[in-house]
């Protein structure tokens, strides 16, 4: 039986229909995460959950029990916002006490479950630190301790990241993964970031105009996408609207890709890092093209490729090898292994 459940779920903001139809199964112990563009009701679905709002359609379920109509009091639900909502006025440890002071622990076991906290997210001797004093990275862990100190049955995250710089939101990528799996809480990670998806979840289901289109694995969203709007949100893809005849799909007359088999579809993705680019003629011939920018981004070096008026992005890896072999304006072969596309049907 699913840990957390939404069943038949629809939700209304005046006359439009921010999510409907929302049926999914969440394990127990999962990083679940909500993926989609602003406003495809992935945060609303967060705050049925924890209870702030309340469906017009459907039914929640947390551990076997009906929660729909619950107050967020009586849902053992922990929540950590996007602005982190900290107390200004408390110092660390206050902040962390809050919860468990409302449930009326007794002040020892309250002493003793917030230095576990603290050591678990890694603030032991903050305890006496005003929030002002924090910074970004450090403000997150507290409200992390705050909601993970109540031990919620659910941890929902609304994208808890967004504010911080890029370093610093890689390390604590790392570190919210690792508190979790060490915890072992069942959590709902709201994010737009593809990245942060991929790199941190079990499974992740990818909304869209308050629509549920896909649920699987990072693996399995990113190889396998179901249609075109997941092939393009979920990592840089060259997305082309084909006629497919036989085994052939025609992006135009002249830009022909063979397919391993016939297959059925209006579009084809293929992923940057399997357009293979060479200043010499491979022996399946290929197409020539000119490369008209590049871009280098650390590790990687990105290309874009005319090539008989279609417009292709190819990614390597930027490595001494790589160094300078490709220029633009050069003229170069492009080959694309026919197992790389994936055909979509819509």
């Amino acid at each position: 039986m699913a840990f957390v459940e939404f069943r038949n779920i629809k939700k209304i903001y005046g006359e439009r229909a921010v999510c409907q139809n929302i049926n999914l199964q969440i394990n127990k112990g999962e990083f679940f995460t909500f993926l989609g563009p602003s406003g495809c009701g992935k945060t609303t679905l967060l705050r049925l959950l924890a209870g702030f709002i309340f469906p017009e359609e459907g039914k929640l379920f947390l551990n076997g029990q009906d929660i729909t109509t619950l107050q967020p009091e009586k849902r053992n639900v922990g929540m950590v916002f996007q602005n982190y909502a900290l107390f200004p006025y408390m110092t660390v440890y206050e902040n962390i006490d809050f919860g468990l002071k409302i449930n009326k622990i007794p002040k020892k076991e309250r002493e003793k479950k917030i230095k576990e906290y603290l050591e678990i997210v890694n603030l032991e001797g903050y305890e006496k630190r005003s929030i002002s004093e924090l910074s970004g990275g450090e403000q997150q862990r507290v409200a992390l301790a705050r909601s993970l100190v109540v031990k919620p049955e659910v941890l929902l995250l609304d994208e808890p990241l967004s504010n911080l710089d890029a370093r610093l939101r890689d390390k604590m990528r790392a570190e919210l993964k690792d508190i979790q799996s060490k915890l072992g809480i069942t959590t709902i990670f709201v994010t737009h970031d593809q990245t942060e998806a991929l790199s941190m979840s079990d499974r992740i289901a990818v909304f869209n105009k308050g629509q549920l289109i896909q649920i699987g694995s990072p693996n399995e969203i990113y190889l396998e996408p179901v249609n075109s709007f997941v092939a393009s949100f979920v990592g840089e893809t060259n997305l082309f609207e084909v006629k497919i005849v036989g085994n052939k799909a025609y992006v135009t007359d002249e830009f022909i890709l063979s397919l391993p088999k016939k297959l059925d579809g209006k579009f084809v993705s293929i992923r940057p890092q399997d357009v293979i680019l060479s200043k010499s003629q491979p022996l399946d011939g290929g197409y020539k093209g000119i490369i008209e920018e590049i871009k280098y981004n650390g590790t990687l070096i990105e290309y874009t490729i005319k090539c008989n008026n279609i417009i292709l992005k190819a990614v390597q890896i930027n490595n001494y090898k790589k160094k300078s072999l490709i220029s633009i304006a050069d003229s170069v072969y492009i080959n694309i292994d026919s197992q790389c596309i994936k055909v979509l049907k819509y």
